[in-house]
């Protein structure tokens, strides 16, 4: 049992016949070599477990095949033997029916129970070999023989000498490869990358929940998570270790093998021939919809077990899918876009910047410079910059704010965007990233590769710049010069000054032409004011129609005008503007304004003077009766048109036998 190999000698006299002779006393003396069982060398590990709790600590059961060199057979029947690991007592194991057969292996099955440790190095020893055992390291524990009992009730002498001197070495290790850790489900996972450290951005978890299979029965509950170590690897290729000295348990449940527990900010060490692959991992990650790791690694673990308190090396290994950002379809919301400066550069817009993240990833990259397209009124073009001072955003809808450098390179497209902007439009437009997005340099290929489609709104509801309007016209608007001194209140709806540089306006009332506005002076509006502008002159039509226009269609349905009364006319014009203070200091545009139902409050000046008298003059004209009074109504506006007829006599007499006709 001990040796690995024994010599029998066999000494005898032997008698010899052959052909018919005797021969005796012949001396034999013959040595047999043998191969012994080296106390039991060749054992090897079938089945290793913990079956249940037992009083005293934990039950055992071990199935292990024995090879038998050795041509020797014997039957030991109840074999019960010492179980030792370095200088802890494990436990006593006992085998029944054990046969050894000549040249023919023999399984051993093992039941007893392991004890439960107190003290403190037999509880690291015990420690030692359970996570040896876990991660598939062979321990050797050993097995010192205590009794023998062939025929299950009285031993032998000779052969319970022979078992008290066997000390079997039990190599345990797990017949296959263990996987504890059967699934890892990262809920959250927060990214910070930094410039100083591009290459070693900081990661963290609000929930890791780790599903794990042991292969024993025993009760057993994990206390404590620490020195985790993790290779993440993406596609193959080893991407980065991950390591935290403390991880924090929170709600886990033993009975369904589930441990859930939170990652403290810890560094994520990209692998120095890794980086482009991790740049390939985040543009998945940002642009994708679906990606996802391998994590290979290991934790320490306390665990209270029916056989003491043990440290645990655990070792996981997991598919980990993930859900990406997906910038490539999932387009992000902009609101409250606007107008807070301006220069000779450029304009500067403020916007909320609306990022619905579907997955679990948090990202902190810091300050992002990006660009914007759009289009407006069939033009299409760079916009400008779009700078975001901390691009952070977590898992749900994160809301950041934005600025925008507008500057369009074509003045065309600048001026038409900028009209329909301030008419509350929405335009169809690009963000897009570029090489020098990010200062950090693992970013700047993700930033590159950036592309988000989005609908920009306009100020909405469009603003009216133009609350109200105020002119008193003079009969000479009606038979004379036809122009029409007013005033305009301009209202500033953005965050910054703007000033009025031209105006070209065309006024209606109703779809007819009533007049057009050509102004040359300066408006200057401050912030959120309303600015009352200098006299402006609203031009007539001075032809005999518009007059007639006025005295037949306009006057007799504004009837107030004559004493004084507000109308509703639209506008449409072209002004040339400076966004962020005068000319010289704001930002030059074009814009293109309408506005419908504009109140202008117009009063007909009655005391006309020789207006009509020096135009009857020199067309030999006399009016048939005397002015009456304007409170008069439609008399009045009679006597308007019949004072008109005076004035135009050629006009009217065209215009009569047009009628007549």
């Amino acid at each position: 049992m001990a040796s690995d190999g024994f010599v029998w000698t066999l000494k005898s006299k032997a008698t010899l016949k052959t052909l018919g002779q005797t021969i005796k006393g012949l001396d034999v003396n013959k040595d047999l070599a043998m191969s012994g069982l080296a106390n039991f060398s060749n054992l090897k590990i079938l089945k290793f477990d913990l079956p249940a709790d037992a009083p005293e600590g934990a039950k055992i059961a071990i199935t292990a095949s024995i090879a038998n060199p050795s041509p020797i057979g014997m039957n030991l029947g109840t074999l019960t033997l010492d179980m030792n690991f370095e200088t802890a007592y494990l436990g006593r194991v006992v085998a029944k029916q054990v046969t050894l057969v000549g040249g023919q292996p023999m399984i051993l099955n093992l039941e007893g129970t392991l004890l439960k440790q107190t003290d403190p190095v037999h509880l690291q020893e015990l420690s030692l070999l359970m996570s040896n055992y876990l991660n598939g390291v062979v321990t050797p524990a050993t097995a010192q023989g205590v009794s023998v009992v062939p025929d299950g009730t009285s031993g032998v002498s000779w052969l319970t000498s022979a078992i008290l001197a066997t000390k079997m070495t039990v190599p345990l290790v797990a017949p296959e490869p263990l996987n504890v850790i059967q699934g890892l489900t990262i809920e959250d996972m927060g990214l910070t990358v930094r410039p100083e450290a591009p290459w070693a951005p900081t990661a963290n978890s609000n929930s890791v929940v780790a599903m794990f299979k042991l292969p024993f029965n025993i009760s057993l509950n994990i206390t404590e998570l620490a020195n985790a170590t993790m290779t993440l690897i993406y596609k193959g290729t080893a991407l980065a270790d991950l390591t935290s000295a403390v991880w924090n348990q929170t709600t886990s449940d033993m009975t369904k093998n589930k441990i859930v527990f939170t990652l403290p900010p810890s560094p994520l060490a990209v692998k120095d021939d890794a980086h482009a692959v991790f740049q390939d991992f985040l543009k998945e990650a940002m642009m994708g919809t679906d990606t996802g790791f391998d994590i290979k690694g290991s934790a320490d673990s306390v665990a209270t077990t029916p056989l003491g308190v043990v440290r645990l090396k655990v070792p996981f290994k997991s598919t980990v899918a993930l859900k990406g950002i997906g910038f490539a379809s999932n387009s992000p919301s902009i609101s409250n876009v606007t107008v807070i400066g301006g220069n000779t550069d450029h304009v500067l817009l403020q916007a909320n910047v609306g990022i619905t993240n579907p997955s679990i990833f948090s990202v902190d990259a810091g300050a992002v410079n990006l660009r914007i397209s759009g289009t407006a009124g069939g033009l299409s073009g760079l916009m400008g910059d779009v700078i975001i001072p901390n691009l952070r955003f977590a898992p749900g809808l994160t809301t950041l704010v934005a600025q925008v450098k507008f500057k369009p390179a074509d003045p065309a497209f600048r001026d038409i965007f900028f009209s329909q902007f301030i008419a509350g439009y929405t335009f169809d437009c690009e963000i897009t990233g570029y090489a020098e997005s990010s200062s950090i340099v693992s970013l700047s290929p993700v930033m590159e590769a950036l592309t988000m489609k989005t609908k920009v709104p306009g100020i909405i509801p469009a603003p009216r710049l133009v609350p109200s309007a105020n002119g008193v016209p003079s009969l000479g608007s009606v038979l004379g010069n036809r122009q029409i001194p007013l005033t305009i209140n301009v209202w500033n709806p953005l965050q910054t000054s703007f000033s009025i540089q031209n105006v070209l306006a065309q006024v209606f009332w109703k779809g007819n032409f009533f007049g057009a506005i050509r102004s040359n002076t300066p408006i200057d509006v401050a912030v959120g004011a309303t600015v009352t502008s200098p006299t402006l002159i609203l031009q007539a039509p001075t032809d005999f129609q518009f007059g007639l226009f006025m005295v037949t269609t306009f006057l007799p349905a504004n009837l107030g005008v004559l004493t004084g009364a507000n109308v509703d006319v639209d506008m449409q014009s072209t002004i040339d503007v400076t966004v962020g203070g005068p000319a010289g200091v704001g930002n030059v545009a074009k814009l293109s304004y309408n506005q419908t139902a504009l109140p202008a409050f117009l009063k007909l000046d009655w005391s006309f003077g020789g207006i009509l008298k020096k135009r009857a003059e020199e067309y030999s004209t006399t009016l048939v009766r005397e002015e009456p009074s304007v409170e008069s109504g439609m008399e009045y506006v009679q006597w308007l048109r019949e004072a008109l007829f005076a004035a135009y006599p050629e006009e009217a007499k065209l215009y009569v036998e047009g009628l007549n006709k």
